[in-house]
């Protein structure tokens, strides 16, 4: 007498798997299209430099507090 196992012990069924692969690529999509709409905010120095950024690592805002200016760097910048 053969000993059967409980099912899904045994051979793995390959259209299941792939149904689980599928499954967990669109949960990877939709977690990667729900970063990218997000803005994120970092800061440096106790926030004398704050940048802001998308998702898709575009840069939308620099922020640099008055006291990091050196006078003679910022009368080299004026034209």
């Amino acid at each position: 007498m053969k000993a059967r196992l409980p099912k899904g012990y045994g051979r793995p069924d390959p259209n299941a798997m792939m149904r689980q692969v599928q499954k967990m690529q669109d949960e990877i999509r939709a977690k990667q299209e729900e970063l990218e709409a997000k803005e994120y905010t970092g800061t440096a120095s106790g926030e004398m430099v704050t940048v802001t950024m998308t998702g898709k690592h575009e840069i939308t805002a620099v922020k640099i507090k008055p006291e990091l200016w050196i006078p003679t760097i910022s009368r080299c910048w004026k034209t």
